[in-house]
């Protein structure tokens, strides 16, 4: 009973995770009962019933299965995010064979969550490229903690077949935690499986020869954080907008929602972009977004001339730069400036007679002071 309540309330949190997780329990309760699998069934069959409404509730049959990115380069995105950022591939599979040598030999109880822990996460590999619309690391995310002790667990095996008897008990414990600590710090069991992937994929991010370039980013974040690009936008509008006028942006349109009264027009569902019931009074646009629908901005943008507006605002899709590859990737300091805008009038027909509205974003900016 307390396994199905559990499980109804893990569905209701985070359907993605529930359905390899709750299969890998399922089948570690299977093999943990055989023959005798009338209970498991019993529950398992019980969970299906509890769960089948919000199934149908939140239309999880119906929903659009079209991906933004096809299955293979998801699959090696996933595959770069795992090995990289959650447990190095060679170590999980060293874990596996050191678990399949000794299984007769290990306590019950031991084998069994060794086999949950590294059942679910060779199951997300194949899960989470085929569910998910695109490779983000923050799918994955939720299983640090099972991939951090899958990596001991490993590298206290690993351990104590190189030392064997020889140091006694505490040298074994010396010996794992500082592979602890190498596989924490440097790339070098990583790399292997990222060169391989960086033949098939293009435009990963560096990942170090020796140390992690996640430790530089670390210290960064702790003692020297980025520009925030969310506060500049917000600050500069605050020197020139008043809290009614409306602000075109092609991305990061919530930020502005949330923390502003300024009406917002953009986002990636281009939220009233092209509304004729009014005009945009200031305009910011990011030239590194590239995954909205551009061509929706660049016709209400083309309407109007612009004076442009110097500010110091990073030419950076995301604020807060919530995935590890694209914060390896990105450098707020060191881009260019976003286009910071006010709205002067409406293009005239001579203007566009002489071929000013050619298309392009920036044809019908000013500079201003």
């Amino acid at each position: 009973v307390l396994f199905v309540i559990t499980a109804w309330c893990f569905f209701q949190v985070d359907f993605g995770s529930f359905f390899p997780t709750i299969g890998i329990l399922l089948l570690a309760a299977l093999w943990n009962s055989w023959p005798r699998i009338k209970q498991v069934f019993v529950v398992g069959l019980s969970l299906g019933i509890a769960i089948a409404p919000w199934v149908w509730y939140y239309e999880l049959g119906n929903r659009l299965k079209s991906s933004a990115d096809k299955l293979s380069h998801k699959f090696l995105m996933n595959l770069f995010h795992f090995n990289q950022f959650l447990i190095p591939l060679l170590l999980l599979l060293l874990g596996a064979v050191f678990i399949w040598v000794h299984r007769r030999k290990m306590e019950p109880a031991i084998r069994l969550i060794l086999f949950v822990s590294f059942g679910l996460l060779f199951a997300v590999l194949i899960w989470v490229p085929v569910v998910s619309p695109l490779a983000f690391h923050r799918y994955l995310v939720h299983l640090a903690p099972v991939a951090a002790l899958c990596a001991a667990w490993t590298l206290n095996q690993l351990a104590a077949r190189i030392i064997r008897h020889h140091a006694g008990e505490t040298g074994q414990r010396i010996l794992a935690g500082l592979l602890i600590l190498f596989v924490a710090v440097s790339p070098l069991v990583s790399n292997p499986v990222t060169a391989g992937l960086r033949q098939l994929v293009s435009g990963l991010p560096p990942t170090g020869r020796l140390i992690r370039s996640e430790w530089a980013v670390l210290c960064e974040e702790v003692f020297a954080p980025q520009p925030d690009p969310n506060r500049l936008t917000i600050e500069a509008l605050k020197r020139v907008a008043s809290p009614q006028d409306e602000i075109l942006i092609n991305y990061e349109d919530i930020p502005l929602m949330f923390y502003t009264d300024y009406r917002i027009r953009g986002g990636i569902p281009a939220f009233r972009v092209e509304d004729a019931s009014s005009a945009p009074r200031f305009l910011i646009y990011r030239q590194s977004v590239n995954f909205v629908y551009t061509d929706v901005f660049k016709r209400e943008i083309e309407r109007y001339n612009w004076r442009q507006i110097p500010s110091d605002i990073p030419d950076i899709p995301w604020g807060d730069i919530p995935e590890p590859d694209i914060r390896l990737s990105i450098n707020a300091a060191s881009a260019p400036r976003a286009i910071f805008a006010e709205n002067i009038g409406p293009m005239t027909s001579k203007q566009e007679g002489e071929g000013k509205n050619d298309g392009s974003v920036t044809k019908n900016l000013h500079e201003g002071d």
